[in-house]
């Protein structure tokens, strides 16, 4: 873990997490084993699967859901919703639906 990086009290991070420089935890975050967090990204409520890849600058808020290997591109926000094992997203989520969307190759799934 980079030591600008601020990971917050109720954090759970597994084993082999790279986490960047300015990456936040602000809390309630859990990061299983195998992830990397890069550079000024902010993970808040989120459960995040083994080794899954979250890009620079990446907002995800609300309490969600990565599956295992997913990758989240650089610059994405994501408020709310699970994605699938094995899927990239590419486009911003800027409002839950249902609060269960589901995310798929930046598209969502209903």
């Amino acid at each position: 873990m980079d030591a600008t990086a601020r990971v917050g009290l109720n954090c759970r991070i597994g084993p082999n997490v790279t986490i960047g420089p300015g990456a936040c935890g602000p809390g309630r975050s859990t990061i299983l084993g195998g992830v990397t967090v890069r550079s000024n990204s902010w993970l808040d409520g989120w459960i995040v699967g083994w080794r899954c890849c979250v890009g620079r600058w990446v907002r995800m808020g609300c309490t969600t859901g990565l599956g295992e290997d997913v990758t989240v591109k650089d610059e994405i926000y994501i408020n709310g919703g699970k994605c699938c094992r094995t899927k990239t997203i590419t486009a911003s989520v800027p409002t839950p639906q249902d609060n269960h969307v589901v995310v798929s190759f930046g598209y969502f799934l209903g």
